[in-house]
């Protein structure tokens, strides 16, 4: 008799646990937001070499010296406690600028075949992409809130903008040995990329600003790459500084 006090007792027990935690799920709040965002984008393409004698021929180039712009409309779903789900359709343009200079002041001269001296060449590309990311959106605070975004995303190139300043002579020899000075990507058309963000967000009533810090690293090659070409590598990688305002549309208890 005493032992089925004890069971009676720890099932009640165990009942109101579960129910006690039923209704702390059933009490959250989900969210559902969509917005407008916009920022300033840096990018470049790293470009890795099979033959290491093509050294005096790759161009300096920097992450800052390629800028362009970022925008686009989100949407923003809650569905748990400090957990959600972000989708964005971005218009960003990237590219790079690859810069052949002399490194010994103007004792050195960039040869590369015919004799064609390309100290002075600049390779310039802007590439426009319509990006898609899907991303894990994970938050901590409640009207200010820190987060941290990350996931896969796929873009689709839908304008080339070549600004190379060549000669005519070293323009014909350079095309020889160098997809990156035809004015054409043929080769590749989308991207699919890993993306990772950190960013605040001030949890007003009627608006969401959000300011965050994006990395984006391409895992597609712009141009044919493998051991007998000229590259192992041409990947897009890209920092961006966005801002969002997101528009809360939506609040619904979950079951």
């Amino acid at each position: 008799m005493r032992v089925a006090k004890i069971i009676v007792s720890s099932l009640l027990a165990a009942t109101c646990v579960c129910a006690t935690s039923a209704q702390e799920r059933r009490s959250f709040e989900q969210e559902v937001a969509v917005g407008v965002s916009g920022g300033v984008n840096m990018s470049q393409v790293r470009f890795l070499h099979n033959n290491t004698s093509y050294t005096s021929m790759i161009g300096d180039q920097s992450l800052f010296n390629q800028r362009g712009m970022t925008a686009g409309v989100n949407a923003l779903y809650i569905a748990q406690n400090h957990f959600g789900v972000f989708l964005e359709c971005n218009l960003t343009q990237k590219g790079w600028c690859e810069q052949f200079r002399a490194r010994n002041g103007q004792t050195e001269r960039l040869v590369g075949a015919d004799e064609v001296d390309f100290n002075g060449v600049d390779l310039d590309r802007e590439l426009t992409y319509i990006d898609i990311p899907l991303l894990a959106h994970i938050y901590f605070g409640r009207k200010a809130r820190a987060y941290v975004n990350f996931g896969p995303q796929v873009s689709f190139l839908i304008k080339e903008k070549d600004e190379t300043v060549v000669t005519e002579l070293q323009r014909q020899t350079l095309t020889l040995r160098d997809p990156r000075v035809n004015p054409d990507i043929e080769t590749s058309k989308y991207d699919l990329s890993l993306c990772a963000a950190v960013g605040f967000d001030l949890h007003l009533e009627k608006v969401h600003p959000m300011l965050e810090i994006r990395w984006n690293y391409g895992t597609h090659d712009l141009y044919e790459c493998g051991k007998m070409e000229l590259f192992q590598r041409a990947s897009t990688q890209n920092l961006a500084l966005v801002l969002k305002f997101m528009l809360p549309v939506s609040h619904f208890y979950s079951n």
